[in-house]
């Protein structure tokens, strides 16, 4: 009898728990969830707080009264499921558990209930629907583009629906209720000469009452790559913005038209205020377009109008300094014959960056090993052209620098050493190179030629304290070291490691960001060597360097200084990696797909910017 009291008290105990634990959860969903309507969140907490009574009235034994409160649940379930779309379906899966388990509990005493009617399959309701990628999109481009999209003006940002959906801007199914609306209804926003129309305003109530949803293949593609072009000027291809090369094209957008567009038309487009409105910073500014329209249509280039200014027809000639060759506007035409495609994943990379990985993307492995020794004597002629230096080559390092070709080969051993180390660290899948094309070492023996490499090849002031800092944009790979005459290797070879490491990671793919890749040479360096005081040292600092920071953004964003955000990426990166799974699938995504922000939020669910709100 006694065995059977304190069973039957652990059971109305543990509906107690579960019913306390699953409506805390109810109220309290966490930022990356969608909140349901009020109306609906209300059922599901009085459909809580009866199962909650029910289960103190099991426990006193009152099993009649805790029966009539379970069939009065089991009605208000029915009443909220039986046309649920699938997000309430989704929400309510927890409560409806414990339902099912306070129902077996008291028709095991007896209790005549009616059967526990099943969850139903949410209703697929999509007529009338709002689309986001075709209607809400443009309105938020066009009205909120220069500030949220291209910017992230008074830290909000609307470059993609993931940082729109991480955002405090909607009250998902009340539009009333949303600070979206609040400021496009009171005139706050969007400031100048812009105004959303009431018709315009109409959709973004319709979209955020139906509950704010996504009918896109990507949630963190920018939204430029959803904006539909004027009628005048829309193709099929546009719609749903760059279309990828299949392969079979005679003209690529990063190897031969990106650095078409940097040698002829950076002056005037890629500056602070871009000519006419035109801003080709990056691919996405390419495809918004300017005063003139849009720049391109697919398949169109005679109609063009990026073509019509190279070509001066009935318009003033771009670039003003002249003409470009036929051949090479013939290029640019060719290029949107075939469609123009495309390749990079991330629209937001720079238009530096894209020719280089173009270029990169073009030559196997000894090629760009091939092309990187070039280009490391034109590197050190423009830091030291007074200096002769000397050069030696390992199987993954080329070596260029001051004193003997056997003190260099040294120190290319010594790397190689370390980029084994750090191959097993990340479980480097066998057979590839370490980096594609290999990486360049610059060793310089005195600290004022350490800083005139620094101030004339990374256009930067290295920090008094710094011995070695690294560059990668695909087609540079190199790590600048300094080293005494009289130093040995093992002097430099924390911070060495830590580089090498950094430029690793980066060669994963183009759109891997600095202070990922930072914080990826810092963690791998300190579990090489756990045990230095630099390491010991890096902990202490980052912690200071945190506090200094004034938001988030200033690390993401790259306003930081560039060692102390490289010690927040520390910080960061042993955070990321406590997760395992996730930091495992983070590293596979990034060495196989690329495109870092979807690999991060296939990874981690959340967008890095959340993530990192969350952990601050």
């Amino acid at each position: 009898m006694l065995l059977w009291k304190l069973f039957r008290k652990s059971v109305g105990m543990m509906i107690v728990f579960c019913v306390v634990m699953s409506s805390w959860m109810t109220q309290a969903p966490g930022q990356n969830t969608k909140p349901l309507p009020p109306a609906v969140r209300k059922q599901i907490r009085d459909i809580d707080k009866a199962i909650l009574a029910a289960g103190r009235l099991f426990k006193a034994e009152k099993f009649d009264d805790s029966g009539e409160l379970i069939g009065e649940a089991q009605k208000s379930m029915v009443e909220l499921t039986e046309s649920a779309d699938a997000r309430t379906i989704e929400v309510v899966k927890g409560t409806y558990k414990k339902l099912a388990k306070a129902h077996q509990l008291l028709t095991g005493k007896g209790q005549k209930l009616k059967p526990l009617v099943a969850l139903p399959e949410p209703t697929a309701t999509t007529e009338g629907k709002v689309s986001f990628v075709s209607q809400v999109a443009p309105i938020l481009i066009s009205k909120c583009g220069n500030c949220h999209v291209r910017d992230r003006r008074g830290n909000f940002s609307a470059a993609s629906f993931r940082n729109l959906d991480n955002s405090a801007m909607i009250a998902y199914g009340v539009a009333d209720d949303s600070r979206l609306i609040e400021v496009i209804e009171s005139g706050e926003m969007p400031r100048g000469n812009l105004k959303v129309s009431e018709n315009e305003l109409e959709i973004l109530k319709q979209w955020v009452n139906q509950g704010a949803e996504f009918d896109g293949d990507n949630p963190n593609a920018n939204l430029a790559s959803f904006a539909k072009p004027a009628a005048s000027m829309a193709t099929d291809a546009m719609a749903s913005g760059p279309v990828k090369p299949t392969g079979d094209e005679t003209v690529s957008f990063g190897l031969h038209i990106a650095p078409i567009l940097l040698e002829n038309c950076a002056r005037c487009h890629i500056a602070r205020n871009p000519r006419g409105n035109f801003d080709m910073a990056n691919f996405a500014g390419i495809l918004r377009g300017g005063d003139s329209g849009k720049a391109f249509v697919p398949g169109k280039s005679a109609t063009s109008e990026i073509v019509l200014r190279l070509k001066g027809e009935d318009r003033e000639v771009m670039p003003p300094s002249g003409k470009l060759d036929d051949k090479l506007i013939a290029q640019v035409a060719r290029w949107i014959d075939e469609g123009a495609k495309f390749d990079p994943a991330d629209l937001r990379l720079t238009l530096k960056t894209v020719a280089a990985k173009g270029l990169a993307n073009s030559l196997d492995h000894t090629e760009l090993s091939k092309l990187r020794k070039q280009t490391s004597e034109e590197t050190w002629r423009l830091a030291l052209s007074d200096v002769v230096p000397s050069a030696a080559s390992t199987e993954n390092f080329h070596i260029v620098g001051t004193g003997s070709t056997d003190r260099l080969q040294e120190i290319g051993n010594a790397a190689e050493d370390i980029a084994m180390r750090i191959q097993k660290i990340l479980k480097t899948p066998p057979g590839a190179p370490f980096v594609k094309g290999d990486t360049t070492l610059f060793v310089v023996d005195k600290r004022y030629d350490f800083a005139e490499f620094g101030r004339m090849v990374e256009k930067r002031t290295f920090a008094k304290n710094l011995v070695s800092s690294w560059q990668s944009d695909t087609v540079i790979a190199h790590v600048a070291l300094l080293c005494g005459i009289k130093d040995g290797v093992s002097d430099y070879e924390v911070s060495l490691s830590r580089d090498i490491a950094a430029v690793h990671v980066a060669n994963w793919d183009a759109s891997v960001p600095r202070w990922f890749a930072d914080g990826m040479g810092h963690w791998v360096a300190a579990k090489i060597f756990r045990r230095e005081p630099i390491v010991q040292q890096w902990q202490s600092d980052s912690g200071a360097a945190m506090a200094s920071m004034k938001k988030p953004s200033d690390f993401l964003g790259n306003k930081m200084a560039a060692d102390q955000a490289a010690l927040v990426g520390f910080r960061f990166v042993e955070m990321l990696q406590g997760k395992s799974r996730q930091f495992k699938m983070l590293v596979n995504k990034l060495r196989e797909e690329g495109d870092f922000e979807s690999a991060f939020y296939d990874s981690y669910g959340i967008t890095p910017e959340a993530f990192f709100e969350r952990w601050k």
